[in-house]
């Protein structure tokens, strides 16, 4: 069926020979498009919901496989616009988490949760990676810390202990296999442990 750039279906011409209109395009909800799960094979759709903050939907969205994170949430504050909320938290993950985005989330006075890798590189990751702190045990698996970065940012750095020792074994054994392969199979190990 057509859908237009915000996933809406289009109405279909009466006369078969007629296009779909300016910016339709012929798809399904089911796209190809970039798979968290490394999927990228399969077609997906994507789901986004508000809750209230005892996790009960109040609405939900959903898109073709392919639209980009940001487009999304962009769509998804609109619409709540003219609803009346005493507050918002917003929560994406770090494919959303450019400073951009991120100040454009804030607008309104809007709460917002946002995953990241502490290992991306971005200078507020490694201005909370740099401060000092105690972690707080929270289970087996799971340290936190809270790092205040700014008036408006702050960042809760999570460590799991159990996943840092597989992390390190995987790069010792990569490591090892590296020092005795081939140049050859050394760029084939780089793109593929």
């Amino acid at each position: 069926m057509a859908r237009d750039e915000r996933g809406r279906a289009l109405p279909e011409p009466s006369d078969p020979g007629a296009g779909a209109g300016d910016g339709a395009t012929k798809a399904g909800f089911r796209s190809y498009g970039k798979s968290k799960d490394h999927r990228d094979d399969l077609p997906q759709i994507v789901v986004e919901m508000a809750v209230t903050r005892t996790g009960l939907p109040v609405r939900v969205w959903c898109w073709p496989g392919n639209t980009s994170d940001s487009a999304l949430i962009r769509q998804v504050k609109q619409d709540l616009r003219d609803w009346t909320l005493a507050r918002v938290i917003w929560v994406a993950d770090r494919g959303f988490a450019s400073a951009a985005n991120r100040r454009w989330l804030r607008k309104g006075d809007h709460h917002d949760i946002i995953g990241e890798k502490l290992r991306s590189g971005a200078a507020e990751a490694s201005a909370a990676l740099g401060r000092q702190g105690r972690y707080a045990e929270v289970a087996d698996n799971l340290r936190v810390k809270e790092v205040k970065i700014s008036v408006h940012e702050r960042f809760v750095i999570c460590s799991n202990p159990q996943a840092a020792e597989r992390d390190a074994a995987v790069r010792e054994r990569l490591l090892a296999k590296l020092q005795l392969a081939p140049p050859k199979q050394i760029i084939e190990l780089a793109t593929h442990p």
